[in-house]
């Protein structure tokens, strides 16, 4: 199709195109386009525009003053707010004298849109185009689907039979979870299909359990089962949930980070925290400035998981034990040692044992250090490389 409307536009540059048409020309670039008209008949921004020329390709605003001339197509995007551009690539005819295209009222384009062709490319580039379709394409499979891809907020254009269309539902949330809070609250009540949905979606599962209905979100099982799915699902659970002790403590057993969204008054539980870090050393971020700084408190949470070294205050990141308890666990903990202890022999002997390539970071002096290239090399030869020169040399 597309060397035939060449040549129809060789022939006449002011020539009327058919929607196919346009649709053809508007996946064009700027040079293509060129090639087509000619340069002098294409712009791309108004100070462009002289007489010559008829074809736009670029960003206009509402209430942009433009030249009129012979403008006669505009392949682009408008803009009608400040800062709120529509994406839907908006392919507007005009013909004849230029009269800007006011996007909010759109029964001039009532034609391109219940053109699937065209539809579809619009929602590929902007999912909530699928807005501006007519009913029939709101309830086509293959439209919905495309504009949810690329943005999954336009579920809420489609049709309410789509919306309560299960299996649609879940391929909607499988390309983005932010699809689920447009999803029929029938759906929403729905246990296991909820559960589903959160493990379907690949992008954004939170949001799937924001929206789902209260009853469920009440419901112990469901949350903790949903808790195995998404650390973070204690976030949307209730509040009379999130205040029960016995709860939170089987929480942050099925996920360590439902300590992030524990109320203030479990983030200072000792046996809560302590759960919570033998899933995920991180969390200690979360727990309380108490327990960061409690010596017998973090001296347990190392010898679960080395990680929590990071959140411990600076006074027990210099302390030794606890500091060779964490690299005995987890030998990468020492990059949030003190510098001091990230030069003791002991330390770095504890962590070249698990860990060979640690003697790169290791001091200069300890790099000449025999017992601990001694146990690096043990773990992998190419740990001699670390040396220092003179042990390299030695070695030869």
């Amino acid at each position: 199709m597309l060397e035939d409307i060449k040549k129809k536009i060789k022939d006449d540059t002011n020539c009327e195109l058919s929607i196919d048409e346009l649709i053809e020309l508007n996946k064009l670039s700027y040079e293509e386009l060129v090639e087509i008209f000619g340069k002098k008949h294409v712009a791309r921004t108004p100070e462009e525009i002289t007489i010559d020329t008829i074809c736009y390709v670029g960003y206009l605003k509402i209430k942009e003053e433009l030249p009129t001339y012979n403008l006669k197509y505009i392949f682009g995007k408008l803009i009608y707010e400040e800062e709120n551009i529509i994406n839907l690539e908006n392919l507007c005819f005009i013909g004849g004298d230029f009269t800007f295209f006011n996007v909010k009222d759109l029964s001039d384009l009532s034609e391109l849109f219940e053109n699937k062709e065209y539809m579809l490319y619009a929602v590929k580039r902007d999912g909530c185009a699928l807005e501006y379709a007519p009913e029939e394409l709101k309830n086509d499979k293959e439209v919905v689907l495309e504009a949810v891809k690329q943005n999954g907020y336009a579920l809420e254009y489609a049709s309410e039979e789509l919306k309560n269309d299960r299996d649609f539902v879940l391929e909607a949330v499988k390309q983005d979870g932010f699809a689920f809070e447009y999803a029929s609250e029938e759906l929403k009540r729905d246990r296991d299909f909820v559960l589903e949905a959160l493990k379907e979606a690949v992008k954004h599962k939170g949001w799937i359990l924001e929206y789902a209905s209260e009853e469920l979100k009440r419901d112990r099982d469901f949350v903790l089962e949903a808790l195995k799915i998404n650390g973070y699902a204690l976030a949307y659970a209730s509040e009379e949930l999130k205040r029960d002790r016995d709860f939170v403590l089987e929480a942050v057993k099925q996920s360590g980070y439902a300590l992030h969204d524990a109320s203030e008054e479990f983030k200072n539980d000792r046996e809560i925290v302590l759960e919570a870090v033998k899933k995920v050393g991180g969390i200690l971020k979360y727990a309380s400035e108490e327990l960061k700084n409690d010596r017998d408190f973090v001296l347990e949470a190392v010898k679960q998981n080395g990680y929590a070294l990071e959140y411990v205050s600076e006074e027990l990141k210099n302390d030794r034990e606890i500091v060779l308890e964490a690299v005995k666990q987890n030998c990468n903990a020492i990059k949030y040692a003190s510098e001091k202890l990230k030069n003791d022999k002991e330390v770095v002997l504890a962590v070249v044992k698990q860990n060979c390539y640690a003697l790169a970071d290791a001091s200069a002096e300890l790099k000449n250090d025999r017992e601990i290239l001694l146990e690096a090399v043990k773990q992998n030869g190419f740990a001699l490389k670390y040396a220092s020169e003179e042990l390299k040399m030695i070695k030869k």
